[in-house]
């Protein structure tokens, strides 16, 4: 009699659906599953963000209102008062000028010839008045007269006659410059310093050149110091129409009236805005970047998604970002540097 061959068949079916049972088992034990991480989201809104441009440059007094100051008589420089960058108050002696002796002379002699003049006048009017003397003498005498005097006039208006000048500050302000030195003998008319009055300050900037042409005047703008300090609003008040040829870039002012505790020459920075746009306002933090650029993520469903961004408004918080945001998905606040495109997420309420 034959051994029959069912048993056999089933027991290898059996055999056989074991094995796959269990490599099913292990395949599904070594297949990862998807982690999931603790989030907190907001929604995107569209706001205006200010488009800005970035400038950096100096503090500087108004080149229009800045004082040469010098004295109408020549003589030798004596005491000097004040050095570069020291701030003055109205009124307050800068130095001290030693009259030329040949001016002071020239300031006697005036006095002598107009004593002399009024002397000759007066005795020629006595004798016209007797008829001793005719109009014409008169006239001269006259004419002699007004002569000295507009002489002597003319040298006290070079103050000729001080032995020694003070030059005071005609308003409070900061020296940029002294010109001249103790003991030197100077012109009339020379320069001797170079005053900034308080009143007006400017941040002198640069600029690229295609920049400089999106920024109109009367822009606002906020400047400080690059070493820190509070910033100050300003408004740009002029724009070069030439490049600069030593830095490449295009200058412009912008008027800064609070700015007078900074000194002069100080280094500032400066975010001028140039227009506004419309754009995606969503958390500082929501923002990250790698090798392809800046991206968020959006929840939908549970699911992190990777959006790719712009960041067109980087200054403040909220930042401004365009990229293809769905305005109904929420987006991930905090949370964001633990993500994976796909990964599950838990949403926290903040």
């Amino acid at each position: 009699m034959k051994p029959s061959v069912c048993p056999l068949l089933a027991i290898l079916i059996a055999a056989l659906t074991s094995a796959c049972s269990a490599s099913d088992e292990a395949a599904n034990a070594a297949a990862p599953v998807p982690a999931s991480a603790s989030v907190t989201t907001v929604a995107p809104q569209r706001r205006s963000f200010a488009v800005e441009v970035e400038a950096y440059g100096r503090l500087v007094g108004d080149p229009r209102r800045a004082l040469s100051l010098s004295l109408p008589q020549a003589g030798r420089v004596g005491a000097l008062a004040v050095a570069p960058g020291q701030r003055v108050a109205a009124g307050q002696t800068l130095l001290e000028l030693e009259t030329d002796p040949a001016a002071r002379l020239a300031y006697a002699q005036a006095q002598h010839a107009l004593a002399q003049a009024r002397a000759e006048f007066d005795q020629t009017q006595a004798l016209y008045d007797r008829h001793l003397a005719t109009e014409a003498q008169l006239a001269a005498a006259r004419k002699t007269l007004d002569d000295a005097q507009a002489n002597l006039a003319a040298q006290r208006a070079l103050d000729s006659g001080q032995g020694i000048t003070r030059l005071a500050a005609p308003v409070a302000g900061v020296v940029e410059s002294v010109e001249v030195r103790s003991g030197q003998r100077i012109a009339s008319g020379s320069a001797l310093l170079r005053l900034v009055p308080d009143a007006d300050r400017y941040a002198e900037l640069g600029v690229e050149p295609t920049l400089a042409a999106t920024i109109p005047l009367g822009a606002r703008a906020s400047v400080q110091p690059v070493f820190g300090g509070a910033a100050l609003e300003g408004r740009v008040a002029q724009v070069s129409a030439a490049v600069d040829a030593q830095t490449r870039l295009v200058a412009l002012w912008i008027a800064l009236p609070d700015a007078a505790r900074w000194p002069l020459g100080s280094a500032l920075t400066a975010r001028i805005e140039t227009s506004t746009r419309a754009a995606w306002a969503v958390p500082r933090a929501a923002v990250l970047a790698d090798e392809r650029g800046a991206y968020l993520f959006q929840v939908e469903d549970g699911v992190a998604h990777r959006v790719d961004v712009q960041l067109v408004a980087p200054a403040g918080d909220p930042v401004g970002v365009d990229g293809a945001l769905d305005p109904k998905n929420p987006v991930v606040a905090l949370g964001a540097y633990e993500l994976a495109d796909g990964m599950r997420v838990r949403v926290q309420t903040p």
